[in-house]
């Protein structure tokens, strides 16, 4: 999905992990989405700053749980990143490749 987000100037693709009335849950080091292990945490960022992950949840209705397609993404596991609103949403990616 491409999709505006606060803290990133222009669209950023992702993929869509979870959607409204699935839950999230940490364990382990690892995040869960429904039964699916999503990624493993990373405790900081290239920067060097703490990376607090995301609350364990049911995610609301129209939003999105996103993830990137390394393991080191800065992405919906991290609660500085979040969730992201229907409002956000740009459109549909396709691999061209």
């Amino acid at each position: 999905m491409a999709f505006y987000h606060p803290l990133f100037a222009e669209p950023i693709i992702k993929r869509v992990e979870g959607v409204g009335g699935d839950l999230i849950e940490v364990k382990d080091n690892n995040v869960y989405v429904g039964k699916r292990n999503i990624a493993p945490l990373v405790d900081r960022n290239s920067q060097g700053e703490v990376l607090r992950p995301i609350q364990y949840r049911t995610i609301p209705e129209g939003y999105y749980f996103v993830a990137g397609d390394h393991r080191k993404s800065f992405d919906s596991c991290y609660e500085a990143f979040g969730l992201v609103h229907q409002s956000q949403v740009e459109g549909r990616a396709w691999a061209i490749f």
